[in-house]
């Protein structure tokens, strides 16, 4: 708007948009509680800055800023699978479980063991995400991460396939097949789901928020993960608006 017409009040024919409305989220339920993370290499935040700065960290953060003060425990292990996340948790995690206070468990896992068992242990993958939520103590309030597709990291197999022979269209194939098993079976295993599939800022050959090895995120990625998203009314794309969701 020029001068002229700001003076005057009168418009000059442009009408922008207003901004969405940014959701709120009553999130006091939680103050003073514990997030713990059970996961491989993606929970723990590899590829953002000095693999430190994953989706704990930064909802840690974001709840801060809401008023919501949380301790939070990263349970990530490089390359493990889901066996391995669930051992970690049994060991590690079920012991900081505190009656006195909030104690949220969020678990992401299984696409190691399609990276490395290929498209024959799609339901072993899907079984061992059961295992990983049902084997905890009493208590935990649970949420499965579904994470969002991912791509073959030239580090680890070789460049052109995953160490069980899948390429990249067969791996992520499998991978889907693993999702919607995990979003169709998930309500008897856990109390909520982030479907970070489904959010699309998290694509994983945008290399301004993933690595170049199409696997792990960068930080705004994984901040991606934890709050920000497109506002999609009901949408569960990130761990805030699940958390957002939950009450006492």
């Amino acid at each position: 708007m020029n001068a002229f017409f700001a003076m005057t009040g009168r418009s000059t024919g442009f009408h922008p948009l207003p901004p969405p409305p940014v959701p709120t989220f009553d999130v006091s339920w939680l103050n003073g509680g514990l997030l713990a993370g059970a996961g491989d290499s993606l929970t723990r935040g590899v590829g953002s800055t000095f693999n430190a700065n994953g989706y704990l960290p930064q909802i840690k953060v974001v709840l801060a800023s809401l008023g919501c003060t949380v301790d939070i425990y990263n349970g990530g292990v490089d390359s493990a699978t889901t066996g391995g996340i669930n051992a970690n948790a049994t060991a590690n995690i079920d012991p900081l479980y505190d009656p006195m206070r909030p104690c949220v468990y969020l678990y992401e896992g299984g696409g190691n063991d399609i990276y490395f068992g290929g498209d024959a242990a799609v339901a072993s993958s899907i079984t061992g995400n059961w295992t990983g939520l049902d084997d905890r103590v009493s208590g935990w309030r649970k949420i499965l991460i579904v994470s969002p597709d991912r791509g073959i990291d030239p580090t680890i197999g070789p460049p052109v396939e995953t160490p069980a022979g899948q390429d990249r269209t067969e791996y992520r194939t499998s991978l889907t097949a693993m999702r919607s098993g995990l979003v169709s079976g998930y309500a008897t295993h856990a109390e909520a789901i982030v479907m970070l599939q489904d959010n699309p800022l998290l694509v994983c050959t945008d290399f301004s928020v993933c690595n170049n090895d199409e696997v792990h995120w960068r930080d705004n990625g994984y901040g991606y993960w934890a709050a920000a998203s497109p506002i999609i009314p009901g949408a569960v794309t990130n761990v805030l608006a699940v958390l957002g969701s939950m009450t006492a």
